[in-house]
């Protein structure tokens, strides 16, 4: 019912359009009204495009299974317009859990336009209008700074943050680019870079104000310090930095065994990006983030 009454008021709105447009509302229209269950194409003409923002901007309240027919998919190796991960972004500070996970999923994989934002400003600035700070668009922080299509040069960057989420991602990514290195070349491998290695150092190390300190790893309202800690001790020990103190790493180890021993056999073993993996995981669980917001 909520999909054909938006279709009927689309429609009204729309009134004369030319053809790209019109053909644009049609395929909305039989997605709205079930005749057509396929994932909505992304439009190519600007015409059409600024009619998509303006309808998804309209729909900026509506229920999740209206707003998952409005989302288009974009071909593998197209960037989808600005404009329209503007509009999706707004669905972030929606009240329905659903629906912020929903745009979530789509901004991860398509939202790469935004990189080139200040998208932290932007995410500060959805916690102050929704009085909290959820971990959707920190989600969607992270990965559209250090995913997986980021160059080496960018996740360097995100290892620096001052984000905990998007330190921890960057770890991940880092390590898993350093593991995928050819093994049977030890020289053409790729390090973990020294600017990463001196970003894990001052992470590290405290700040001089006892309060910032306290405050300077919460991400959506859980304190990630210990779970930082143990990302920048990953990124030193992977680079080969010596000496290093592994205990930020405990908390890693499963239930049962000797937590220093299994570190140590794990270091052993260069499972610098599985253990980054883990830590992850962790984290994401922690944040309480949506399932199927990752893209993989």
């Amino acid at each position: 019912m909520a999909c054909t009454s938006v279709a009927d008021d689309l429609l009204r709105a729309a009134g004369g359009t030319d053809d790209a447009s019109g053909a644009l509302l049609a395929a909305i229209d039989a997605r709205l009204r079930g005749a057509d269950e396929t994932p909505l194409p992304l439009p190519t003409d600007p015409a059409a495009v600024d009619l998509l923002v303006q309808i998804l901007c309209g729909a900026e309240w509506s229920e999740a299974t209206v707003v998952r027919r409005l989302l288009p998919v974009v071909p593998p190796g197209t960037a989808a317009p600005r404009a329209v991960c503007d509009a999706v972004l707004r669905f972030c500070i929606n009240v329905d859990d659903g629906l912020r996970a929903l745009a979530g999923a789509w901004l991860v994989r398509h939202g790469q336009p935004l990189a080139d934002t200040d998208l932290e400003r932007t995410v500060a600035r959805m916690a102050e209008m929704t009085g909290r700070y959820d971990p959707v668009p920190v989600e969607v922080l992270a990965w559209l700074r250090a995913g997986p299509d980021a160059p080496v040069a960018r996740l360097a960057a995100a290892a620096g943050h001052d984000n905990a989420r998007v330190v921890v991602r960057a770890t991940a990514e880092l390590l898993r680019h350093v593991a995928a290195q050819p093994v049977t070349q030890p020289a053409a491998r790729e390090a973990v870079p020294a600017t990463v290695l001196d970003a894990a150092r001052a992470a590290l190390q405290p700040l001089p104000d006892a309060k910032a300190q306290l405050l300077r790893w919460v991400a959506a309202g859980v304190d990630l310090a210990p779970e930082t800690e143990a990302a920048a001790t990953l990124l030193l020990l992977a680079g080969g930095a010596a000496p290093v103190d592994r205990s930020p790493l405990r908390l890693l180890a499963p239930r049962g065994v000797d937590a220093d021993d299994w570190i140590d056999a794990q270091v052993r073993a260069g499972a610098f990006a599985d253990l980054a993996a883990r830590l992850e995981s962790d984290v994401v669980a922690l944040l309480e983030v949506p399932a199927g917001i990752a893209p993989r």
